[in-house]
């Protein structure tokens, strides 16, 4: 009788790693977002922004996941390309086609110029947060930031 169990033993020892090599790669695949083939996952975070900010806002003084996700993108070969897509990307909003902006200007972009014509040809206003305070504000203001401090 020990001899059969010794054997599934060493069965379960041999096959116990694949099976939980397997486990962990479906875990993975599941939990993992699908990425649309035009835009980065960072991009796709300040797309539908509802307010552009950059620096510490709210109550508690944290930077936005927005701005967060901006500066993560600038810092990746596919940057401009992927802030050009938001300028171009219908369903992006006035706050996130400002994140692109700004990441245009971070990274230095000779496309900063074309984009911010874009924005002031569109027009309209934008909400921001001052501190903890949300307001609406002209375009304009928001372009005027970027140009001066560079997003930085």
């Amino acid at each position: 009788m020990t001899l059969p169990i010794l054997s599934m033993k060493q069965s379960v020892g041999r096959i116990l790693p694949t099976v939980l090599v397997t486990a962990a790669l479906l875990a993975c695949a599941q939990a993992t977002p699908a990425v649309d083939a035009d835009l980065a996952s960072p991009a796709k975070q300040f797309l539908q922004a509802s307010q552009f900010s950059i620096g510490l806002v709210g109550f508690a003084g944290k930077i936005s996941a927005e701005e967060t996700a901006m500066r993560q993108l600038a810092r990746s070969r596919e940057a401009e390309t992927q802030f050009f897509a938001v300028l171009e990307d219908p369903s992006a909003t006035t706050e996130g086609k400002l994140y692109a902006t700004c990441g245009l200007k971070l990274i230095g972009s000779k496309r900063f110029l074309l984009a911010s014509q874009m924005l002031q040809k569109g027009g309209g206003a934008y909400s921001t947060m001052h501190g903890d305070i949300l307001k609406k504000q002209d375009v304009r203001i928001a372009l005027n930031h970027i140009e001066e401090s560079k997003c930085k």
